[in-house]
């Protein structure tokens, strides 16, 4: 049965809220809220004209969502339940709804909150994963982490000072006349699951001892929102979910989808970069002599190495927070059941964590590995035209020596023949000028082909000789 000090007017009607019906099929509203800052808070519960005990038993949801922190503070007290199986509490941008909670249930949540409110740099992410805590029948656990997404260009400012990495150009029409900008942001989520009494036994306004909670803190800046959790928590499908069942289920599906969502918006950028990389591909090939493309080559790879970063570091955390988040619901399990019933084999993230390492293979094979092709073939490139700029160097130098090979015997005559001494006193004829630099030329082009000649015969005779000194040592 539902209590009756759980107002309906806070589910029903519009309290400077946004307060729609959830059932499945009713998505309508939801999407429409989900780009506005703001807190959206989903409630579980059994009607109270539903039998607990019938075996094809569902909780129903209702969500609420709060523009201001007043209207949040009034609801969190007023909607305190034994009723309410099951909660979630998602926190979309906004700074004043995580100390409400943090009043609320009496507890600090360590170092979440720096955390999260530490600004998000695009060239650094992190992650962290806290150790569950089990006391007194409370468990919580805490995990937050950085990731990618996109976001369409806002022209004329820049809405993301730091978390702002890249921007990805896409053809929209098939014959890539009209060209649309998304860009790159880090942004963050922070999940905090608790189960039983905050207080530990002290009376409190906190939420009841029998509600799971899940808060989940959505940062993006001053990006628009991109996430929302899917309201049917029932994604093994099964056929019954109890008071006992729910809450333990519930949990697994906040997890699936935190980690989930990240793995999305994995593939998501990954395509996204790939058509990016095709386009400025196709850029080069049609005009391989600019110089912009090598800088923009290296742009993108510091890019690819960023995104290689933070996919070791979710492949890292998914392998210990699976660990951690099995031990957190296994105490709320034990807590429930009275450690009479076991939990049985719970894998909380299913085929996620493969998907994850399958989107680190892609964005190697799919960018890492074209990009270093692309930037070893502009390097080649480089490399033949500074060869072939040497080689006409050299074709230009070696004209020029002939040049000067021919005329400095000529020039030397001249000198001599223009010097102030006795013997020109009677300023000769010009014929002694031929006949002196027509010989001089002569010998010097003999001699120079006799040297040449002496010269590869030296080195035949080396050469030889060298031959012949290996073939008598072997």
């Amino acid at each position: 049965m539902v209590s009756e000090n759980r107002p309906a007017s806070w589910y029903d009607r519009d309290h400077g809220t946004f307060a729609t019906d959830q059932r499945p099929g009713s998505e309508t509203q939801r999407n429409s809220n989900l780009a506005s800052p703001g807190v959206s808070v989903t409630d579980w519960f059994y009607p109270s004209d539903v039998d607990i005990e019938d075996r094809d038993v569902h909780p129903e949801c209702k969500e609420v969502d709060f523009m201001n922190d007043r209207s949040f503070s009034e609801f969190l007290v007023q909607t305190r339940s034994d009723d309410i199986v099951s909660r979630l509490i998602h926190i979309r941008n906004v700074p004043w709804a995580l100390p409400i909670i943090m009043g609320f249930t009496g507890r600090k949540y360590g170092s979440f909150p720096e955390w999260m409110a530490a600004p998000s740099i695009a060239s650094s992410p992190r992650e962290q994963v806290w150790r569950p805590f089990h006391e007194n029948g409370y468990s919580e656990m805490k995990f937050a982490v950085d990731y990618f997404t996109t976001h369409p260009k806002v022209l004329g400012r820049n809405c993301c000072p730091t978390s702002y990495l890249t921007d990805l150009k896409f053809g929209i029409y098939a014959q890539q006349r009209q060209v649309t900008e998304s860009r790159v942001c880090l942004q963050k989520i922070g999940v905090i699951c608790f189960s039983g009494d905050p207080s530990g036994g002290q009376k409190t306004d906190g939420p009841a001892s029998t509600t799971a909670v899940a808060v989940v803190v959505h940062d993006s800046g001053v990006c628009p929102p991109d996430w929302r959790f899917p309201l049917d928590v029932n994604w093994r499908g099964e056929a019954r979910l109890g008071p006992k069942e729910f809450p333990h289920r519930f949990f697994e599906h906040i997890l699936y989808w935190s980690i989930r969502g990240v793995a999305q918006r994995w593939s998501g950028l990954i395509r996204s970069s790939q058509v990016h990389y095709a386009r400025f591909e196709k850029e080069i090939f049609s005009n391989p002599e600019s110089e912009a493309s090598g800088e923009e080559l290296w742009r993108l790879s510091s890019h690819w190495n960023v995104y290689n970063r933070l996919f070791t570091l979710h492949i890292h955390m998914v392998d210990y927070l699976e660990a951690r988040a099995l031990r957190f619901l296994q105490g709320c399990w034990e807590d429930r059941t009275n450690g009479k019933d076991s939990m049985g084999e719970v894998k909380v993230f299913g085929g996620v964590p493969k998907s994850i390492v399958a989107g680190q293979t892609e964005l190697m094979q799919g960018l890492v590995n074209p990009t270093m092709n692309m930037l070893d073939m502009i390097y080649k490139r480089v490399a033949i035209r500074d060869a072939r700029q040497s080689l006409m160097l050299n074709e230009s130098l070696w004209r020029l020596s002939w040049i000067t090979f021919i005329f400095l015997p000529l020039t030397f005559i001249t000198g001599i023949f223009g010097m102030n001494v006795d013997t020109f006193s009677d300023n000769p004829s010009i014929k002694w000028w031929f006949i002196v630099a027509v010989p001089l030329m002569v010998l010097v082009l003999l001699g120079w082909f006799a040297f040449r000649h002496f010269y590869v015969v030296v080195n035949q005779a080396a050469i030889k000789r060298e031959r012949s000194g290996r073939g008598i040592l072997s």
